[in-house]
């Protein structure tokens, strides 16, 4: 595990995943490799695989907040931000001092205002493309 972590640390996450696998491998019911596991699938934009895993901790282990934490960065990576959002403040209710669960929180609410404001943009734009071509 710690390997895994030396090679996170270097930006190699691929490598990072098999070290954390073989570690799953050895000591499967360790929730914390799991979530590991499922960083590194984050970092790779494995985002399903991700989220499959945070659910599958959660199931047998309910209040583990760091689980809450990755999910919600999971479903950012699928752009369910609403839902993302309404999972990071659950975290926050189960441990409101959790540094992560605070930073990825605002990492979230800001791409979610980043998306609204490149929706209204592009809406903006084809508003007036489409007046442009109609001639008013």
């Amino acid at each position: 595990r710690l390997k895994g972590w030396m090679l996170e640390d270097l930006e190699r996450p691929l490598d990072a995943l098999i070290m954390y696998q073989h570690a799953a491998s050895l000591e499967p019911y360790d929730k914390d490799i799991w979530i590991d596991i499922a960083n590194a699938l984050i970092d790779l934009k494995r985002y399903v695989e991700a989220l499959n895993i945070c659910d599958r901790v959660l199931a047998y282990e309910p209040t583990f907040v760091n689980a809450y934490v990755f999910k919600a960065a999971a479903l950012g990576g699928l752009r369910r931000f609403p839902e993302a959002l309404r999972v990071c403040d659950y975290a926050l209710e189960l441990d409101s001092s959790n540094e992560s669960a605070h930073r990825v929180k605002l990492e979230l609410a800001t791409a979610a205002q980043e998306r609204a404001f490149n929706r209204e943009r592009f809406f903006w734009e084809i508003s007036d493309i489409l007046s442009d071509l109609s001639g008013h």
